[in-house]
């Protein structure tokens, strides 16, 4: 028994190129036209969102990191202070040993 073609004007064959003869191309066409928006989209988007980046972190908090990064700076000029410091407290102490070992090799 023969089973009719329910589609009779599509082949399995065709099916493979788009929903029918002469249509070939409409899906193609549409997934180009998404790929454009989407292209499009993100190109004008791009902008807005860096914009709305910038406004959410405001400016206190631009001003607070910069401030941190001072106090940083101002940290880490004491501490070499304090290390040339401590280094000149060590060569005097070696200085004053020399002196006593000078002194008592002289006695």
């Amino acid at each position: 028994m023969l089973v009719p073609d329910p589609l009779p004007f599509v082949t399995g064959g065709l099916l493979a190129y788009g929903p029918a003869p002469g249509l070939e191309l409409i899906p193609y066409f549409l997934g180009l036209l998404a790929w454009a928006g989407l292209a499009i989209g993100a190109v004008l988007l791009s902008p807005i969102s860096a914009l709305l980046r910038r406004l959410r972190r405001g400016r206190g908090a631009h001003q607070a990191e910069e401030s941190g990064v001072r106090s940083q700076e101002s940290e880490v000029g004491s501490q070499r202070s304090e290390i040339r410091d401590q280094k000149s407290e060590v060569g005097s102490q070696r200085s004053e040993i020399r002196d006593q070992k000078s002194e008592v090799g002289s006695q």
